[in-house]
């Protein structure tokens, strides 16, 4: 989808507080996935953790991602604890997505960009 609409959308993928920390209520999947970090305290730590992220995943493609302060203030700006989906055009909010992980539907998202950007290839 990135690079189906990167002429048309910018990506931002935004790094919040730990969803599942292991020093709170953890997920032994991301154990096993090596995703199991314990919540940071400051923001240094938040901006290692998203550094680590990104260069053990290899993540690809133009997504941006940036990384919450640590008082998380867009996070509760934008109740998006633990993840949601949102379209911002024009400085205006045009779709909000449920909250995740079962309303967090990337095909809404792709939906929306089909209807907005119908000669996207």
């Amino acid at each position: 989808m990135e690079k189906r609409f990167a002429k048309y959308a910018d990506f931002v993928a935004i790094y919040i507080a730990e969803a599942h920390p292991s020093d709170g209520w953890k997920l032994v999947a991301n154990d096993n996935m090596g995703v199991c970090y314990r919540q940071p305290k400051t923001l240094e730590q938040r901006l290692t953790i998203a550094r680590n992220f990104v260069s053990e995943k290899q993540i690809e493609g133009k997504t941006t991602l940036v990384v919450d302060l640590i008082d998380n203030n867009t996070q509760l700006a934008y109740k998006a604890l633990p993840e949601r989906l949102y379209i911002v055009l024009d400085g205006v909010l045009v779709y909000v997505g449920g909250r995740g992980p079962f309303k967090y539907l990337m095909g809404e998202v792709e939906y929306w960009l089909e209807k907005q950007f119908p000669h996207a290839q």
